[in-house]
């Protein structure tokens, strides 16, 4: 079974427009996401999906490949009665490392079955919004970090993400959920940066 990563990346945020290229640690954020991503043990191959609209994010520049890893080795695990495994109908894991594994059946499936512009758009909504026709599982941590927010969505997010790059990135080099976290209590004022940010829900 061919195994590939699908990173979605976009111009056209709302709040922070052009995200996926601004420059972080001297590389556009795409490129960091990639970059880590190639770090997967479990991947055959990495696609970049985008749109054919020219303003048209790939918002998760701390992804880890170390979780993603074991989110992969977790589905093919329950193979062949999973359609669909992820860390984020439960969360427990800190928001920006995101991970969702499914199958090539369940995702034709919900492209010949979507019908709502947003699950045409965002794809795995119509998978785990239809536990009645998928079997659809949650992949969860240990311990819950569910309180940090480590995605990129607006410039509060950008704010703690580039500090976190500044104080941990070094070119070539591999930081994890774990530096991140003894950085955030060694500095628990980085907390207050996205604080008051709420979380747009899928398709607005």
């Amino acid at each position: 079974m061919k195994r590939v990563a699908i990173i979605q990346a976009r111009m056209g945020s709302t709040r922070l427009p052009g995200k996926v290229m601004k420059m972080l640690a001297g590389r556009p954020v795409l490129e960091h996401v990639v970059s880590r991503v190639q770090k997967c043990s479990t991947l055959d191959e990495i696609t970049v999906a985008s749109t054919l609209n020219p303003i048209d994010t790939s918002d998760c520049p701390l992804i880890d490949p170390v979780i993603a890893d074991d989110i992969v080795k977790a589905f093919m695990e329950r193979q062949p009665t999973l359609d669909y495994l992820s860390n984020t109908l439960a969360r427990t894991f800190p928001r920006g490392l995101d991970t969702e594994v499914f199958s090539f059946v369940a995702l034709e499936k919900a492209w010949r079955s979507a019908v709502s512009p947003a699950e045409r758009e965002h794809v795995t909504p119509y998978i785990y919004r239809h536990p009645d026709f998928f079997s659809v599982q949650n992949f969860s941590n240990s311990q819950d970090l569910s309180g940090y927010r480590w995605t990129l969505d607006t410039y509060e997010d950008w704010e703690l993400i580039r500090t976190i790059y500044d104080n941990l990135y070094y070119k070539d080099a591999f930081f994890s959920t774990d530096d991140v976290l003894e950085l955030m209590c060694t500095q628990p004022e980085l907390l207050k940066l996205n604080a008051g940010v709420e979380q747009k829900e899928t398709g607005r």
